[in-house]
């Protein structure tokens, strides 16, 4: 597992691919820290040039990722999508000199962004956090990108606290998903992915 120095200095990098992927190269490079965001259900924020990602994410301690080495390279992809939704915080803040407040950050410009980043990436469109009964079916832009990849994109790190029947045909398959090696997860991801079942 990398130190603090080394997920710093691989946040930098992610940062600065994004940059230039999606955003011309026009975000100024924020300091990058590991801490509290002050939501309690957010991954990360960005606030006055810093991006603050939850600690918890990159041990595995949070609740919502796996822990261990095998679970590293999916609880990496989720924080690069963190940085990414963070990023996408920052252009709208530079943008436009204000959050979107009455939307806590997540309204329509917002939104707008995340659906042209999310086109190139191949996702389904997002909705504001507050919006029309029209649009209600999509998933709002404030859990975006992790809420929309696909199923395995994560390898399994990524586990999103969803209500389930205990002691389901489900729960049963789930345990022993959790129980493969890194590889044999990635086989059979790529398997239900090729049968179109993912």
């Amino acid at each position: 597992m990398m130190d603090q120095p080394e997920y710093l200095k691989l946040l930098a990098g992610v940062f600065d691919e994004f940059n230039r992927e999606h955003f011309n190269s026009r975000l100024e490079p924020p300091v990058f820290r590991f801490g509290t965001p002050h939501v309690p259900s957010e991954y990360g924020q960005y606030e006055n040039g810093e991006i603050v990602i939850r600690g918890s994410l990159i041990n595995g301690d949070h609740p919502h990722v796996r822990a261990g080495d095998m679970n590293e390279e999916g609880r990496l992809l989720l924080i690069r999508d963190v940085v990414l939704h963070q990023m996408t915080h920052q252009f709208c803040h530079e943008r436009l000199k204000w959050p979107e407040i009455n939307y806590s950050g997540h309204g329509p410009e917002f939104r707008d962004q995340c659906n042209r980043i999310g086109k190139k990436l191949g996702l389904p469109e997002v909705r504001s956090s507050k919006c029309h009964k029209k649009v209600r079916h999509l998933i709002s832009c404030g859990v975006w990108p992790w809420a929309v990849r696909p199923a395995g994109y994560y390898l399994g790190a990524f586990r999103p606290i969803i209500p389930t029947r205990r002691n389901s045909p489900v729960d049963a398959i789930v345990e022993r998903i959790e129980n493969l090696t890194l590889d044999d997860r990635r086989e059979l991801f790529s398997l239900l992915a090729s049968k179109k079942l993912l």
